[in-house]
């Protein structure tokens, strides 16, 4: 909406096919266009700027389609007990996102930590404290 420009207007408004809105929408470069839950659902809005002639002129008006990428997420299972001398086998999710790791405030090690169902080998300061936490970052 940066780039926006129109010419011989008489008002102009902007308008979509989402569930967003503007905060100004009848200025030639409003500040705001918070994407509505549908939106970002549909990965897309198309936004179009009308420019409003004076009485016998003809209207204007042109498209902008904006791609929405949905926004990434990391989930892990929820907490989980161990005895000594087991392991645990992690499992995570990962959306809208290539790439991801995993973390621990331990002092084990993962086996196949570049997969998101690694297994977990815990260290001697984890029996120590009786815990650790696992981190799946994205």
């Amino acid at each position: 909406m940066n780039d926006a420009s129109a010419r011989h207007y008489v008002t102009l408004e902007w308008t979509s096919d989402g569930d967003g809105w503007f905060d100004y929408p009848n200025i030639l470069k409003p500040c705001y266009y918070p994407p509505g839950e549908n939106d970002i659902f549909n990965g897309n809005v198309t936004l179009v700027l009308n420019a409003y002639a004076a009485e016998g002129c003809n209207n204007a008006a042109d498209t902008v389609i904006i791609f929405i990428n949905k926004a990434p997420t990391a989930i892990i299972e929820s907490e989980t007990v161990i005895c000594q001398g087991e392991s645990l086998s992690l499992s995570g999710l990962v959306q809208n996102s290539t790439g991801f790791q995993w973390y621990t405030t331990g002092d084990g090690y993962f086996i196949n930590g570049q997969t998101l169902s690694p297994t977990y080998i815990h260290g001697g300061a984890d029996l120590a404290s009786g815990w650790c936490r696992f981190v799946l970052k994205r």
